[in-house]
Protein backbone atom coordinates (compact mmCIF):
# COMPACT_ATOMS: atom_id res chain seq x y z
CA UNK A 1 0.00 0.00 0.00
CA UNK A 2 1.29 3.48 -0.74
CA UNK A 3 0.46 7.12 -0.32
CA UNK A 4 2.29 9.98 -2.00
CA UNK A 5 3.68 12.06 0.85
CA UNK A 6 3.43 15.32 -1.09
CA UNK A 7 -0.32 14.80 -1.56
CA UNK A 8 -3.09 15.80 0.82
CA UNK A 9 -4.58 12.50 1.98
CA UNK A 10 -8.39 12.75 1.61
CA UNK A 11 -9.60 9.16 1.42
CA UNK A 12 -12.88 8.27 -0.24
CA UNK A 13 -14.24 6.03 2.47
CA UNK A 14 -15.70 3.24 0.32
CA UNK A 15 -12.16 2.43 -0.91
CA UNK A 16 -10.75 2.01 2.60
CA UNK A 17 -10.33 -1.50 4.07
CA UNK A 18 -13.79 -2.90 4.73
CA UNK A 19 -15.41 -0.43 2.34
CA UNK A 20 -17.78 -1.46 -0.43
CA UNK A 21 -15.28 -0.59 -3.19
CA UNK A 22 -12.10 -1.80 -1.51
CA UNK A 23 -10.30 -4.17 -3.88
CA UNK A 24 -6.55 -4.59 -3.84
CA UNK A 25 -4.64 -4.07 -7.07
CA UNK A 26 -1.76 -6.19 -8.25
CA UNK A 27 1.42 -4.48 -9.37
CA UNK A 28 0.48 -1.16 -11.02
CA UNK A 29 1.88 -0.95 -14.54
CA UNK A 30 0.46 2.29 -15.95
CA UNK A 31 0.01 5.89 -14.81
CA UNK A 32 -2.89 7.50 -16.71
CA UNK A 33 -3.74 11.22 -16.79
CA UNK A 34 -7.26 12.61 -17.19
CA UNK A 35 -8.85 16.04 -17.43
CA UNK A 36 -11.75 16.57 -15.04
CA UNK A 37 -13.90 19.21 -16.80
CA UNK A 38 -14.18 21.22 -13.61
CA UNK A 39 -13.61 24.65 -12.12
CA UNK A 40 -13.38 23.17 -8.63
CA UNK A 41 -10.20 23.06 -6.56
CA UNK A 42 -11.12 19.57 -5.28
CA UNK A 43 -13.09 16.54 -6.46
CA UNK A 44 -13.34 14.91 -3.06
CA UNK A 45 -17.03 15.69 -2.46
CA UNK A 46 -17.99 14.42 -5.91
CA UNK A 47 -16.03 11.20 -5.55
CA UNK A 48 -17.17 10.66 -1.97
CA UNK A 49 -20.69 10.97 -3.34
CA UNK A 50 -20.28 7.89 -5.51
CA UNK A 51 -18.97 9.15 -8.83
CA UNK A 52 -16.11 7.53 -10.75
CA UNK A 53 -13.02 7.94 -8.60
CA UNK A 54 -9.34 8.41 -9.42
CA UNK A 55 -6.37 7.87 -7.15
CA UNK A 56 -5.29 11.52 -7.37
CA UNK A 57 -6.49 14.99 -8.34
CA UNK A 58 -4.15 17.86 -9.26
CA UNK A 59 -5.59 21.36 -8.78
CA UNK A 60 -4.84 24.47 -10.83
CA UNK A 61 -1.98 25.52 -8.52
CA UNK A 62 -0.48 22.03 -8.48
CA UNK A 63 -1.90 20.95 -5.12
CA UNK A 64 -2.30 17.16 -5.11
CA UNK A 65 -5.08 15.32 -3.32
CA UNK A 66 -4.99 11.54 -2.95
CA UNK A 67 -8.32 9.78 -2.66
CA UNK A 68 -7.37 6.12 -3.01
CA UNK A 69 -4.27 4.22 -1.90
CA UNK A 70 -2.29 3.13 -4.96
CA UNK A 71 -2.47 -0.47 -3.78
CA UNK A 72 -6.24 -0.35 -4.28
CA UNK A 73 -8.21 -0.30 -7.54
CA UNK A 74 -9.85 3.04 -8.31
CA UNK A 75 -12.81 3.40 -10.70
CA UNK A 76 -11.78 6.16 -13.12
CA UNK A 77 -11.90 3.73 -16.09
CA UNK A 78 -14.41 1.20 -17.24
CA UNK A 79 -13.37 -2.37 -16.43
CA UNK A 80 -10.80 -3.89 -16.94
CA UNK A 81 -8.94 -0.60 -17.20
CA UNK A 82 -8.66 -0.22 -13.43
CA UNK A 83 -6.79 -3.48 -12.83
CA UNK A 84 -3.26 -2.06 -13.15
CA UNK A 85 -3.72 1.70 -13.72
CA UNK A 86 -2.98 4.51 -11.29
CA UNK A 87 -5.28 7.33 -12.39
CA UNK A 88 -4.94 11.11 -12.03
CA UNK A 89 -7.68 13.68 -12.63
CA UNK A 90 -6.64 17.30 -13.26
CA UNK A 91 -8.27 20.73 -13.02
CA UNK A 92 -8.92 22.42 -16.38
CA UNK A 93 -11.37 25.27 -15.74
CA UNK A 94 -13.77 23.78 -18.30
CA UNK A 95 -17.53 23.31 -18.20
CA UNK A 96 -19.45 20.37 -19.73
CA UNK A 97 -20.27 22.54 -22.77
CA UNK A 98 -16.56 23.01 -23.58
CA UNK A 99 -16.03 20.05 -25.90
CA UNK A 100 -13.54 21.22 -28.52
CA UNK A 101 -9.89 20.35 -28.87
CA UNK A 102 -7.11 21.38 -28.50
CA UNK A 103 -8.10 22.34 -24.92
CA UNK A 104 -6.24 24.27 -22.22
CA UNK A 105 -2.69 23.52 -21.16
CA UNK A 106 -1.78 22.30 -17.71
CA UNK A 107 -0.36 25.10 -15.59
CA UNK A 108 3.35 25.02 -14.66
CA UNK A 109 2.33 23.94 -11.16
CA UNK A 110 0.31 21.06 -12.56
CA UNK A 111 3.15 19.95 -14.84
CA UNK A 112 5.51 19.91 -11.86
CA UNK A 113 3.10 17.87 -9.75
CA UNK A 114 2.28 15.40 -12.52
CA UNK A 115 5.99 14.83 -13.06
CA UNK A 116 6.57 14.32 -9.33
CA UNK A 117 3.79 11.74 -9.29
CA UNK A 118 5.35 9.95 -12.25
CA UNK A 119 8.80 9.91 -10.63
CA UNK A 120 7.26 8.58 -7.41
CA UNK A 121 5.31 5.87 -9.26
CA UNK A 122 8.55 4.86 -10.95
CA UNK A 123 10.38 4.61 -7.61
CA UNK A 124 7.61 2.97 -5.57
CA UNK A 125 5.79 0.86 -8.17
CA UNK A 126 8.37 0.44 -10.92
CA UNK A 127 6.24 2.12 -13.60
CA UNK A 128 8.68 3.02 -16.39
CA UNK A 129 9.07 6.69 -17.34
CA UNK A 130 8.23 6.09 -20.99
CA UNK A 131 5.24 6.98 -23.14
CA UNK A 132 2.49 4.38 -22.90
CA UNK A 133 1.94 3.21 -26.50
CA UNK A 134 -1.68 2.07 -26.14
CA UNK A 135 -4.24 0.59 -23.76
CA UNK A 136 -3.33 -2.89 -24.99
CA UNK A 137 -3.11 -5.35 -22.07
CA UNK A 138 0.40 -5.77 -20.74
CA UNK A 139 1.66 -2.32 -21.77
CA UNK A 140 3.57 -0.22 -19.24
CA UNK A 141 4.35 3.47 -18.93
CA UNK A 142 2.88 6.96 -18.64
CA UNK A 143 -0.24 7.64 -20.70
CA UNK A 144 -3.61 9.35 -20.97
CA UNK A 145 -7.28 8.43 -20.97
CA UNK A 146 -7.82 8.75 -24.75
CA UNK A 147 -5.65 5.67 -25.30
CA UNK A 148 -8.66 3.64 -24.15
CA UNK A 149 -11.40 5.65 -25.90
CA UNK A 150 -13.02 5.00 -29.29
CA UNK A 151 -13.56 8.03 -31.53
CA UNK A 152 -12.79 9.82 -34.76
CA UNK A 153 -9.44 11.10 -33.54
CA UNK A 154 -6.34 12.09 -35.52
CA UNK A 155 -3.68 9.45 -35.97
CA UNK A 156 -0.27 9.16 -34.37
CA UNK A 157 0.23 10.66 -30.93
CA UNK A 158 -3.37 11.91 -30.75
CA UNK A 159 -5.02 8.62 -31.71
CA UNK A 160 -7.59 6.82 -29.59
CA UNK A 161 -7.97 3.15 -28.70
CA UNK A 162 -6.26 0.67 -30.98
CA UNK A 163 -7.79 -2.67 -31.99
CA UNK A 164 -7.38 -5.06 -29.10
CA UNK A 165 -6.81 -2.27 -26.60
CA UNK A 166 -8.77 -2.08 -23.37
CA UNK A 167 -11.87 0.15 -23.30
CA UNK A 168 -11.36 2.82 -20.64
CA UNK A 169 -14.57 4.74 -21.38
CA UNK A 170 -17.98 4.05 -22.89
CA UNK A 171 -18.24 7.62 -24.25
CA UNK A 172 -17.46 7.66 -27.98
CA UNK A 173 -15.18 10.55 -28.95
CA UNK A 174 -14.48 11.74 -25.40
CA UNK A 175 -11.52 14.12 -25.72
CA UNK A 176 -9.95 13.44 -22.32
CA UNK A 177 -7.41 14.79 -21.61
CA UNK A 178 -7.40 16.99 -24.82
CA UNK A 179 -4.75 17.32 -27.52
CA UNK A 180 -2.80 20.04 -25.71
CA UNK A 181 -2.37 17.95 -22.59
CA UNK A 182 -1.48 14.79 -24.51
CA UNK A 183 1.40 16.72 -26.07
CA UNK A 184 2.42 18.03 -22.65
CA UNK A 185 2.76 14.48 -21.30
CA UNK A 186 5.36 13.74 -23.97
CA UNK A 187 7.05 17.15 -24.17
CA UNK A 188 7.00 18.26 -20.53
CA UNK A 189 5.84 15.74 -17.94
CA UNK A 190 7.86 12.65 -18.86
CA UNK A 191 11.16 14.55 -19.45
CA UNK A 192 10.77 16.35 -16.11
CA UNK A 193 9.91 13.11 -14.31
CA UNK A 194 13.08 11.51 -15.69
CA UNK A 195 15.19 14.39 -14.39
CA UNK A 196 13.53 14.13 -10.99
CA UNK A 197 14.14 10.39 -10.91
CA UNK A 198 17.79 10.61 -11.87
CA UNK A 199 18.72 13.72 -9.91
CA UNK A 200 19.59 15.71 -13.04
CA UNK A 201 18.99 19.44 -13.56
CA UNK A 202 15.30 20.09 -12.97
CA UNK A 203 13.45 22.75 -14.96
CA UNK A 204 9.85 22.74 -16.17
CA UNK A 205 9.39 25.46 -18.77
CA UNK A 206 10.89 28.44 -16.95
CA UNK A 207 9.88 27.28 -13.47
CA UNK A 208 12.57 25.72 -11.22
CA UNK A 209 11.54 22.72 -9.18
CA UNK A 210 13.25 21.26 -6.15
CA UNK A 211 14.50 17.71 -6.56
CA UNK A 212 12.50 14.90 -5.03
CA UNK A 213 14.41 13.77 -1.90
CA UNK A 214 14.87 10.13 -1.05
CA UNK A 215 12.37 8.60 1.35
CA UNK A 216 13.76 8.72 4.89
CA UNK A 217 13.71 5.89 7.43
CA UNK A 218 10.63 7.10 9.33
CA UNK A 219 8.57 7.43 6.13
CA UNK A 220 9.57 3.94 5.02
CA UNK A 221 8.69 2.50 8.43
CA UNK A 222 5.28 4.16 8.32
CA UNK A 223 4.54 2.57 4.94
CA UNK A 224 5.52 -0.83 6.36
CA UNK A 225 3.43 -0.29 9.51
CA UNK A 226 0.41 0.71 7.42
CA UNK A 227 0.71 -2.39 5.25
CA UNK A 228 1.00 -4.63 8.32
CA UNK A 229 -1.99 -2.96 9.99
CA UNK A 230 -4.14 -3.50 6.91
CA UNK A 231 -3.14 -7.15 6.61
CA UNK A 232 -3.80 -7.82 10.32
CA UNK A 233 -7.15 -6.02 10.22
CA UNK A 234 -8.46 -8.66 7.82
CA UNK A 235 -7.66 -11.54 10.23
CA UNK A 236 -10.79 -12.56 12.19
CA UNK A 237 -11.29 -15.19 14.90
CA UNK A 238 -13.90 -16.28 17.44
CA UNK A 239 -13.42 -15.25 21.05
CA UNK A 240 -13.08 -18.53 23.03
CA UNK A 241 -14.87 -16.95 26.02
CA UNK A 242 -17.67 -15.58 23.82
CA UNK A 243 -18.16 -17.94 20.81
CA UNK A 244 -20.82 -15.68 19.37
CA UNK A 245 -18.34 -12.79 19.12
CA UNK A 246 -15.98 -12.41 16.16
CA UNK A 247 -12.93 -10.27 16.85
CA UNK A 248 -10.10 -8.91 14.76
CA UNK A 249 -6.50 -9.77 15.50
CA UNK A 250 -5.69 -6.05 15.58
CA UNK A 251 -8.30 -5.51 18.30
CA UNK A 252 -6.87 -8.36 20.39
CA UNK A 253 -3.34 -6.99 20.09
CA UNK A 254 -4.55 -3.55 21.16
CA UNK A 255 -6.26 -5.03 24.23
CA UNK A 256 -3.08 -6.92 25.16
CA UNK A 257 -1.03 -3.75 24.73
CA UNK A 258 -3.40 -1.77 26.97
CA UNK A 259 -3.30 -4.51 29.59
CA UNK A 260 0.49 -4.62 29.59
CA UNK A 261 0.77 -0.85 29.77
CA UNK A 262 -1.62 -0.81 32.74
CA UNK A 263 0.46 -3.44 34.53
CA UNK A 264 3.68 -1.50 34.04
CA UNK A 265 2.19 1.84 35.04
CA UNK A 266 0.11 0.65 37.98
CA UNK A 267 2.46 -2.00 39.31
CA UNK A 268 1.44 -5.01 41.39
CA UNK A 269 -1.29 -4.59 44.04
CA UNK A 270 0.13 -3.11 47.21
CA UNK A 271 3.36 -2.16 45.49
Amino acid sequence: MARFRKAVWRPVTRFLPGGSSHSTMGAPARLVYHTAVTTSSSLHASMQGGNATSHFFVAEDGTIEQYVDTGVRATAHTSPGNDDCITVETWDGLSPTDTADPGPAWTPGQVDSLARLAAWCNRVHGIPLVRLPSSFPGTRGIGWHRLGIDGNFPGGLLAGRVAGGEHWSSSFGKLCPTETRIKQVVDDVIPLARRLATGGPVMARSTPVEEEPEMDRDELLEIVREAVREELSSVQFQDPDQPQVTRSLVGLLRDIDKSLRGTVVGGPPGG
